[in-house]
């Protein structure tokens, strides 16, 4: 519910861009289906999984899961 919100509050939109970008890896949607999902647009999540890219880079990898370095 709080990630189909209207909530642009940075935790949530890192917790959207790793769902995102998860859901890319396993090949279960793509980032428009992710997007629609949440009620964003493509580019907003994209601009998110960048971001987190660049404030946290280890958090994208394989087989990490979110962790308390993601909510700072």
């Amino acid at each position: 519910e709080i990630l189909c919100s209207s909530s642009r509050a940075r935790h949530i939109a890192r917790v959207r861009a790793v769902i995102a970008w998860q859901a890319q890896v396993l090949g279960v949607a793509t980032l428009s289906d992710v997007a629609r999902r949440f009620g964003r647009s493509a580019a907003a999540i994209s601009l998110a999984i960048s971001s987190l890219r660049r404030t946290h880079p280890g958090a994208l990898t394989t087989g990490k899961v979110l962790g308390e370095n993601l909510t700072t």
